[in-house]
């Protein structure tokens, strides 16, 4: 705020929650200032938590399909802006944003920039008490709601495209050897080093012209003949600004025209011939300024030549140490004023910048207790103006198409009991090419009869459609539910074979298989093998191996093997036989590859006996 007060004390990361006077003790502006600050922090937190970014279905702002604005009130990021009254206006004519730049045009989307920006008794004099001779007391802050434009294929809510505000650190100190009346008595006083203007992108900027101020630039006259004498003076910076300079702060997204932004118009000293007061009614002063270049290429930033300090001339040939000098290292900024040394770290790192947007400000209290290098600020983020958006919709031919976060229903609301007043009434939804509706209450009426007839117990897999099923050997064509069921039932009692109850225990031979199932797949479900192979042969104790040379087999099969075990019964001829389980500890059986297209299958007896072997090879694939 550029105001006269003697500090900001406010620091949200020490989660004060009041303000309470002692007796006894000075009650100050910062104390004042702070309380304030901490209520509309609490207040701005909780509409953020509840509400966040949108409008209210009663009384919020409305485009319609010919861009006319209604006004009305929308929240960003908790923040309330309200644009008062009831008739409507244009794009080119919105109360908070003069001279708007270009036409709203097709593809392109319309978003609301909230942000604060104090009001002197300069620009309402209203703020002045007659009976105190005119003189003014405490300024105010005021909520600007302006409807911008962004090209088309952007966000305007997107912090690298559209940033609330910039992020380069600040370090300040006292300078060693000052050369003003701080280096025998510092005073007490309140610095700010604001930015001007940025030309070019905020993140990737090509120009950036810096200004600072020992007073907080709350030195502030209407332009005319009643600006007093000692106010003029040839070692200042004066800027001479109107509403649309004010208003004009922060980022505007695509081609601008020429002249705009509007900026306040920068003078060395107090002009002679002051600029017209109808076009620049207000004037304020800074102690100095400087302009600095980027190549948007490399990176790298350049000082221009030219800038003052309390009259001094800035210069990079000014030795260090010296009032003036300036220097621009490793990406900081680092300028000598006639008090103060401060060091802006302009570079992001590599070829990148750090992010600036006109009107970012730093504040930093000097006192008179201050020695002379002592460090006042270490790394300090900038502290204003924090902008704030929320997209109101997209320009389409002929209509503009709101986003859904605009018309949201009161809480209560949203828990009325009356039959007709639910909140889903009021909660938009995204669209649906089967569902209408474009509320939760409308499309749920049009989808629950759907759900209900599909749930029916007598039809409701009748409607329900399914894609085809395609595989191999069968293939299920695209139907509803029930059909598709219908084809599997019947394709799965075609297999099943006749008069057989107990399908699950069934072992399908190869013959069987074949009829079954596909003559040229047998890659059907693996608890029902077929037998691939089977022999019935005698090996005797001798040690001599049964071979057989078969296919070569991707998977290997399942083998099951029956022994008999010839016994003689002492002088007579009857013989016996023993019926082990499928493996033998003195029956090996080995399966191998033996070449590139076949495998070999051996079984030798180590019994010492005469074995009767029934071997079977399934396909469990």
């Amino acid at each position: 705020m550029k105001t006269q007060i003697s500090r900001d004390s406010h620091d949200s990361s020490k989660r004060y929650s009041g303000v309470y006077q002692q007796q006894g003790r000075m009650l100050t502006d910062a104390d004042w200032n702070e309380l304030v600050s901490i209520i509309n922090d609490r207040v701005n937190s909780a509409l953020r938590d509840v509400v966040g970014s949108g409008g209210p279905a009663t009384g919020k702002l409305l485009i319609s399909n010919t861009l006319q604005i209604t006004p009305g009130s929308v929240y960003a990021d908790g923040l309330m802006a309200t644009l008062p009254g009831t008739t409507p206006f244009s794009y080119a004519t919105q109360p908070d944003f003069p001279l708007a730049p270009g036409t709203p045009a097709v593809g392109e989307s319309l978003y609301a920039d909230v942000w604060e920006r104090p009001v002197l008794f300069l620009e309402d004099p209203n703020l002045q008490d007659s009976g105190l001779h005119g003189a003014d007391t405490c300024t105010r802050t005021q909520v600007m709601l302006q409807i911008k434009r962004c090209p088309a294929g952007q966000q305007p809510t997107d912090p690298l495209v559209n940033p609330g505000r910039g992020n380069a650190p600040l370090t300040l100190s006292q300078r060693v050897g000052g050369t003003g009346p701080a280096a025998q008595f510092t005073g007490n006083y309140l610095f700010r080093l604001e930015v001007h203007d940025v030309k070019g992108s905020p993140t990737a900027p090509s120009e950036l012209t810096l200004k600072w101020s020992s007073e907080n630039a709350a030195e502030a006259y209407a332009n005319g003949p009643g600006v007093p004498q000692d106010y003029q003076g040839n070692d200042w910076l004066y800027e001479f600004y109107n509403a649309a300079t004010e208003r004009h702060l922060g980022v505007h997204l695509g081609t601008l025209q020429a002249g705009f932004p509007s900026r306040g118009l920068l003078k060395e000293g107090y002009p002679v011939s002051v600029p017209d007061a109808a076009t620049y009614p207000f004037v304020r002063r800074w102690d100095g300024w400087c302009t600095l270049t980027r190549n948007t290429t490399t990176g790298v930033w350049t000082f221009v030549s030219g800038g003052r300090d309390r009259g001094a001339p800035l210069s990079t040939a000014h030795a260090q140490g010296v009032h003036g000098h300036v220097r621009i290292e490793s990406g900081v900024l680092h300028l000598e004023l006639q008090d103060l040394a401060f060091a802006l770290n302009l570079s992001g790192g590599g070829t990148t910048s750090r992010t600036f947007v006109a009107g970012d400000y730093w504040l930093a209290p000097v006192r008179e207790q201050d020695a002379a290098g002592d460090q006042i600020l270490s790394g300090a983020q900038p502290v204003g103006l924090l902008h704030r958006y929320v997209k109101l919709g997209v320009i389409a031919s002929g209509s503009f198409t709101p986003e859904r976060t605009q018309g949201f229903p009161s809480l209560t609301r949203l828990m009325s009991p009356s039959v007709g007043d639910s909140g889903a009434k009021y909660v938009g939804t995204e669209p649906h090419a089967d569902v209408s509706g474009n509320t939760v209450q409308s499309q749920l009426g049009s989808l629950i009869p759907l759900l209900n007839k599909a749930n029916s117990q007598s039809n409701g897999s009748g409607l329900i459609g399914s894609a085809a099923v395609t595989g191999s050997p069968r293939n299920l064509t695209a139907g509803t539910v029930w059909s598709q069921l219908a084809q599997l039932v019947n394709h799965l009692n075609t297999h099943v074979a006749p008069g057989s109850t107990d399908h699950d225990a069934r072992y399908y031979p190869r013959t069987a298989a074949d009829a079954a199932f596909a003559s040229t797949s047998h890659l059907h479900d693996a608890r029902y093998p077929s037998i691939l192979y089977q022999w019935t042969f005698t090996l005797d104790g001798n040690g001599d191996p049964w071979t057989h040379v078969l296919p070569l087999f991707t998977r290997p099969p399942l083998i099951a093997m029956g022994l008999k075990l010839v016994v003689p019964q002492g002088d007579e001829d009857d013989i016996y036989y023993s019926y082990s389980g499928p493996t033998h500890s003195k029956i090996e059986v080995s399966l191998w590859p033996s070449g590139s297209s076949s495998s070999q299958l051996e079984v030798i007896n180590h019994s010492g006996g005469t074995v009767g072997v029934e071997l079977r090879l399934y396909d469990v694939r």
